[in-house]
């Protein structure tokens, strides 16, 4: 669900009362433009993907 709501651009910024961003809100919707599906990931969410997708090209690439 996350990578469908990335591929279709369905992703805000969420900003505290500072407009700092805090993270990221996602969602996915049908053809008819109803909500199915929607998170809220915080900075340390996208951190903890982003590592997480480090590890996993690095482990590929020492399988190779």
């Amino acid at each position: 669900m996350l990578r469908n709501s990335i591929a279709q651009c369905n992703v805000e910024f969420v900003v505290n009362e500072d407009r700092k961003i805090i993270g990221i809100q996602v969602w996915n919707k049908t053809n008819a433009g109803i909500k199915t599906w929607q998170a809220e990931l915080t900075i340390n969410d996208l951190r903890t993907i982003a590592i997480k997708f480090v590890e996993l090209i690095e482990q590929s690439q020492r399988q190779d």
